[in-house]
C-alpha cells in the first residue's frame, strides 16, 4: 500500500510539473507567434512554425531537467522523440477538436478543453515511458 502511495505521489508531482512547464511553453508559443506576426509582419503560418520550434525546444530542456530529472546524455535522440510526440499531440489536437465540433456538434472551446486534457495525458505518458524513461539498471555482476 505504501508503495502504491509513493507511485501516485511521484506521478502527481511529475504531472503537475509537466502541466506548469507545458503551460509556460504554450504562453511562450502564443507570445512569439503574436510578436512575429503582428510586430515583424511575418506570415502567421511561418510564425507558427518558428514559435512551435522555439517553445518545443525550451519545453524539452525544462521537462528533461525539471519534470523528469533525466541525467542521460542522449539529448539528440531524446529531442527527436520529444518533437515527434509533440507533433503527434498537435495532430491529435486538430483531429480531436474537429471531431468534437464537426461530429458531436460541441462548442469549439469545449472541444478544445476536452482535447487538451486527452493530449496532455498522451504527451505526458509517452514522454515519461519513451523519451525520458529511466535506464534499466545493470544487474550486479557476480564474481
Amino acid at each position: 500500500m505504501e508503495n502504491t502511495y509513493k507511485i501516485i505521489t511521484e506521478y502527481s508531482k511529475k504531472s503537475f510539473k509537466y502541466l506548469i512547464i507545458g503551460g509556460t511553453a504554450t504562453a511562450l508559443y502564443l507570445g512569439v507567434l503574436f510578436a512575429l506576426t503582428d510586430y515583424l509582419n511575418i506570415h502567421y503560418l511561418v510564425s507558427a512554425i518558428i514559435s512551435f520550434s522555439i517553445s518545443t525546444t525550451l519545453a524539452f530542456f525544462a521537462h528533461k531537467h525539471i519534470t523528469f530529472v533525466n541525467k542521460e546524455k542522449k539529448n539528440i535522440s531524446q529531442f527527436i522523440k520529444f518533437t515527434i510526440i509533440a507533433t503527434a499531440g498537435l495532430i491529435l489536437t486538430s483531429l480531436g477538436i474537429t471531431f468534437f465540433v464537426e461530429i458531436l456538434d460541441l462548442w469549439y472551446m469545449l472541444g478544445a478543453i476536452i482535447t487538451s486534457g486527452i493530449v496532455f495525458v498522451f504527451n505526458f505518458l509517452l514522454n515519461n515511458f519513451i523519451t525520458f524513461k529511466n535506464p534499466t539498471p545493470s544487474p550486479p555482476s557476480s564474481l
